[in-house]
């Protein structure tokens, strides 16, 4: 068996790629969408734009603490479930954002966001390290760093005219 390979059962490299670059560029627009949008949110809550502000502080200081939480989580638990439940809480912070009645609520979903961002950039870097070797790593890493980049490029003015139009 060749030296170079670190996961002889991954079979399908540029489906676990796709898959990760997927996830980066998913994720990524969730900071963009919030504050593109703080000043409708702020007339939806009928409150002022500095106090949407602070979604964002709760969001932070719950993602620092799961960052912190994540070294000892890592070596408990598998990294692809650990990714799983970050895209969990990511899905469940945008769900619940869509759907809350009022400004603790959208407080609350928002901060699970942090969480789920948290969990999820650092496994998708160690999923890499995991299953590819050495000289393909960088290839992927470069890939996932640029869909994200590019997400936020593509999201800002999707996000603005879907604002704009009624949202």
């Amino acid at each position: 068996m060749p030296s170079n390979i670190v996961n002889p059962n991954l079979k399908n490299s540029r489906l676990v790629s796709f898959s990760l670059i997927f996830s980066n560029f998913t994720i990524r627009p969730i900071r963009t969408l919030a504050g593109l949008l703080l000043i409708d949110i702020g007339l939806t809550f009928n409150c002022t734009v500095g106090i949407i502000g602070q979604i964002h502080t709760f969001s932070y200081a719950l993602g620092m603490i799961t960052a912190l939480i994540m070294t000892a989580l890592s070596t408990w638990f598998k990294h692809k479930f650990l990714l799983l439940i970050g895209l969990l809480f990511l899905s469940i912070s945008a769900l619940g954002c869509g759907l809350a009645q009022n400004l603790e609520l959208m407080i609350i979903f928002y901060s699970l966001s942090g969480i789920g961002i948290s969990m999820t950039i650092p496994m998708i870097t160690t999923i890499i390290g995991d299953q590819y070797p050495l000289d393909q790593r960088t290839k992927v890493i470069g890939w996932v760093i640029a869909s994200g980049a590019l997400s936020i490029v593509v999201a800002a003015p999707i996000i603005s005219i879907m604002s704009d139009m009624g949202g």
